[in-house]
C-alpha cells in the first residue's frame, strides 16, 4: 500500500508534511488543554476523598467524546475527502490521466480510499492514542471502571475500533463508487446526514437489516457488554454485522474498479448486482431475526412487525433495481450494436430476470416472515398470509413491478441523456404517488370535511408497494390495482418494443 503512487499524490495535494504535523499537533494540544481544564475544575468542587470517583467519571466522559470524534473523522470527513478528490480529478482532467496510466484499477481505487482521507486518518490515529489512555484510566479506577478490568475494557475498546474501521471502509467505498458515477457532484454524505436528521431513525426502526448493516445493533450489543447494561442481543450480532459490512465493502470496491475505466457501464454488473442482492437479503433476514431481541430499539414498535416486513421487502426491491438496471442497459447497448451490423442478442435470457427477481423477493418475504414468527403479527395479517390467493396477488404485483421497471429503463436509456433521473421520477410516480394521493384524499375527507371515506385503498392498490400494504385486508382494491398495474406493464412493454423496432429500422438504413 505504501508503494501506491496515488497515496503520496493525494498526500501532497491535501497538504505538505508540515501542514499535517501542525494539524495533528493542534488537535492533540486541544484535547490535552480542555481535558486538563475539565479535570482541574472537577477536582475543585469535590473533597479529596471523592476525587478518584470523579476522575473515573471524567475519563468515561472523555472516552465518549474521543469516540464521537473518531466517528466524525471516519464516517464524515474521510468519505467527504474521497468525494472531493474524485470531483477535483474530474474537473482538472486528472482522472483521464489515471485511466490512461498502466496502474491497475484496484491500485487507483485504493489510492483514493487511503490517500484522499489521509488527514482524517491521522486525526483518527491521534484520537486512538487518547482514547486508549482514557479507557485504561477508566478501567483502572476502582468502583465505576473496575468491574470488567483493564484487559477486558481495553480489549473491548480495540474491538470497537475494528468494527468502526470496517464500517468506515464500507462507507468510503460506497462514496467512491457514487462519486465515480456522478463525477463527484452527488454529496451522498450530506444527503445521508439530512435523511438522518429528518426522520432517518424511522428507516432504521422499520428496516432492522439496515440497522444491522449500519452497525446500530452491533454497537448496542458492544455497549451492553462493556457497561454491563441490559440492552439485549448477543455477541454474534457483532460478527454478523462485521461480515456483512466487509462483504459489502469488497463489492463496492469491485464495482468502483469496473466503473473507473468504463463510465458508460451501470454501477454494478449483472452478476455483481445479483450477488449484492443476495447479500442484502441475508442482511434483511438477519435483521428481522434479531429484531424481537432488541427492546431498546424496537420495543415500542412490536405491534408494527408487519410494517417492518413490508418496509424490509421494499428495501429488497430497491436494491433489486441495480441488477435490473444492469440488464436493461446491457440489452440496450447490445441492441444498438446489433443495429450497426453486429450479431443480435438473445433477449429472452435477459427478460427472465424480472421473474427471477420477483421470485427472490417473494422468497425473502417468506423467510423474513418465518424468522420473525407469525405470532408476532396482528391477527388480520397472520390470517391473510395463510391464503394462497394473497401470495398469488403479491407475486403478481412483484412480477409486474420488475417487468415494468425493466422496460422503462430500457426505453429511457434510448430516449434520454440522463435516464436515471427520469427513471427515479417514473419510479416515484408509479410506486409512491398512489399511496401519497390516497393518504391526502383520506385526510381531506375525514379531517377537513369530517365525512367517512369509503374509497380508501383503491389508489394504494395501484402500486405494488400498496399491494403489500393491503395484505391484511385484501379485497377488491388489490385486484383492481393489479389490473391497473398490468395495464401499465403492457404500456411499458409496448414502448420498449417501439424503441427496439426503431433501432432495427436504423440497422436497415445502415445496410442499405
Amino acid at each position: 500500500m505504501l508503494l501506491n503512487p496515488l497515496l503520496w499524490l493525494h498526500l501532497r495535494i491535501t497538504g505538505s508534511a508540515r501542514t499535517n504535523v501542525l494539524i495533528v499537533t493542534a488537535y492533540a494540544a486541544t484535547i490535552i488543554l480542555f481535558a486538563s481544564i475539565s479535570f482541574y475544575v472537577a477536582a475543585l468542587n469535590v473533597p479529596p476523598r471523592d476525587r478518584i470517583a470523579v476522575f473515573a467519571q471524567m475519563n468515561g466522559i472523555w472516552l465518549v467524546i474521543v469516540t464521537v470524534a473518531q466517528g466524525v473523522f471516519l464516517l464524515l470527513l474521510g468519505p467527504s475527502a474521497v468525494r472531493r478528490a474524485v470531483q477535483r480529478d474530474f474537473d482538472t482532467g486528472m482522472l483521464d490521466s489515471h485511466r490512461l496510466s498502466p496502474m491497475s484499477n484496484l491500485k487507483i481505487v485504493l489510492g483514493y480510499l487511503t490517500g484522499a482521507p489521509i488527514q482524517a486518518l491521522l486525526l483518527y490515529a491521534v484520537s486512538l492514542v487518547f482514547g486508549t489512555y482514557f479507557a485504561a484510566s477508566y478501567a483502572a479506577s476502582p468502583g465505576l471502571g473496575g468491574a470488567l478490568g483493564v484487559r477486558a475494557t481495553l480489549g473491548g475498546w480495540f474491538f470497537a475500533q475494528g468494527c468502526m474501521l470496517v464500517l468506515a471502509a464500507m462507507f468510503a467505498a460506497l462514496i467512491l463508487l457514487t462519486a465515480l458515477a456522478t463525477r463527484g457532484k452527488a454529496n451522498v454524505v450530506g444527503i445521508l446526514a439530512l435523511i438522518g436528521v429528518f426522520g432517518g431513525w424511522f428507516a432504521i426502526v422499520f428496516v432492522p437489516g439496515l440497522a444491522l448493516v449500519l452497525g446500530v445493533l452491533s454497537g448496542g450489543v458492544l455497549l451492553g457488554l462493556l457497561t454491563s447494561a441490559k440492552i439485549g442481543g448477543d455477541a454474534l450480532t457483532i460478527v454478523y454485522a462485521g461480515a456483512l459490512q466487509f462483504t459489502l465493502c469488497l463489492m463496492f470496491v469491485t464495482a468502483a474498479c469496473g466503473k473507473l475505466r468504463k463510465p458508460e457501464h451501470p454501477l454494478f454488473s449483472l452478476p455483481l448486482g445479483l450477488t449484492l442482492l443476495i447479500v442484502w437479503g441475508i442482511a434483511l433476514l438477519a435483521g428481522m431475526h434479531a429484531a424481537p431481541e432488541y427492546d431498546w430499539l424496537f420495543g415500542e414498535w412490536r405491534e408494527y412487525r408487519f410494517a417492518q416486513l413490508v418496509a424490509s421487502t421494499i428495501a429488497f426491491m430497491l436494491v433489486a433495481l441495480l441488477p435490473l438496471a444492469a440488464a436493461a442497459i446491457n440489452l440496450f447497448h447490445r441492441d444498438r450494436a446489433a443495429s450497426f451490423g453486429e450479431r443480435p442478442v438473445a433477449r429472452a435470457r435477459l427478460l427472465l430476470l424480472a421473474p427471477l427477481l420477483a421470485a427472490l423477493t417473494a422468497m425473502c418475504l417468506d423467510l423474513m416472515l418465518r424468522a420473525v414468527g407469525p405470532e408476532q403479527l396482528s391477527r388480520a395479517a397472520r390470517e391473510a398470509l395463510l391464503h394462497r390467493s394473497v401470495w398469488a396477488g403479491i407475486a403478481a404485483a412483484l412480477l409486474l413491478s420488475f417487468w415494468t421497471d425493466f422496460h422503462c429503463l430500457y426505453s429511457l436509456k434510448a430516449l434520454m441523456r440522463r435516464p436515471i433521473i427520469a427513471f427515479l421520477i417514473v419510479l416515484a410516480t408509479l410506486k409512491g404517488a398512489p399511496l401519497a394521493l390516497d393518504g391526502v384524499i383520506k385526510f381531506c375527507v375525514e379531517e377537513v370535511a369530517e365525512r367517512n371515506w369509503t374509497g380508501e385503498g383503491y389508489l394504494t392498490g395501484l402500486s405494488p408497494i400498496g399491494t403489500l400494504m393491503l395484505t391484511p385486508r385484501a379485497g377488491t382494491a388489490v385486484w383492481v390495482g393489479l389490473v391497473v398495474q398490468l395495464a401499465v406493464a403492457i404500456g411499458a412493454t409496448a414502448l420498449a418494443r417501439r424503441v427496439h423496432r426503431r433501432l432495427g429500422k436504423h440497422r436497415v438504413t445502415q445496410d442499405s
